[in-house]
């Protein structure tokens, strides 16, 4: 038996960001990482996501229906499937999404960053130093790395839109120096986006990149104005 949980995301260009505070987030990844994830008998790797074997056990049946009811609430970017073998055979959990998801499921369920696989660790920019850096007038370039349909909505103030996919297309015609310092963000602290254009940056030679990881949800949460509309320039 299969049960899709929701349709694919692709065609709705839902941006990878869970609706979840950073504390909340980081509580509920360490409680699925230990009850449900660690218990995986089998992984595997697919263009557009990650699927994973359980036992067929009851307790994991219910545990699992549990997990994709919160997750499409929470993370409503994902596609959930659930296949149950017959003979209460195994489980089988297919989790998929758009470009960068397989991030969000390595870094948030698998517990990646932990582990240091995902690469040195970025410098990071806080709320307030950035606020500061705008209010002084200092020279920095903002860049917003979801799609521009969220960046149309809400930026902040100055950023210039480049979607993480485009970044080697558009980084050479809109960031000229590459020793300028740029702030790349995305949508809030579980969004990945922010994290693969900044690291993409740095494989095209920009030496000064850092991440404000909290985003544009910390942002607006402490009552900072944004921009709306606007044109992809700086």
């Amino acid at each position: 038996m299969s049960t899709m949980v929701q349709d694919d995301p692709k065609a709705a260009g839902l941006p990878i960001a869970c609706s979840l505070e950073a504390g909340a987030l980081a509580q509920r990844a360490e409680a699925l990482r230990r009850d449900l994830f660690a218990h995986v008998e089998e992984r595997r790797e697919l263009p557009d996501g990650i699927q994973y074997r359980f036992p067929g056990s009851d307790e994991f049946k219910d545990k699992l229906l549990a997990f994709a009811a919160a997750e499409r609430t929470c993370c409503s970017f994902f596609g959930i499937d659930l296949a149950f073998e017959p003979g209460l055979g195994p489980i089988w959990l297919t989790l998929r999404g758009p470009e960068g998801v397989k991030d969000f499921i390595r870094k948030i369920f698998e517990g990646e960053e932990d582990l240091g696989l995902l690469g040195p660790t970025l410098p990071q920019i806080s709320r307030e130093e950035l606020k500061g850096t705008l209010d002084r007038g200092e020279p920095i370039t903002l860049v917003e790395a979801l799609p521009e349909m969220y960046y149309r909505k809400a930026h902040l103030p100055g950023a210039i839109n480049i979607p993480v996919e485009r970044v080697a297309e558009l980084a050479p015609q809109l960031l000229p120096d590459q020793d300028a310092p740029i702030v790349v963000y995305c949508a809030n602290v579980s969004c990945p986006t922010s994290e693969l254009a900044a690291r993409a940056l740095q494989d095209l030679g920009y030496r000064n990149v850092r991440e404000y990881a909290a985003g544009k949800q910390d942002w607006q949460a402490a009552g900072y104005p944004t921009e709306h509309g606007g044109a992809s320039r700086p």
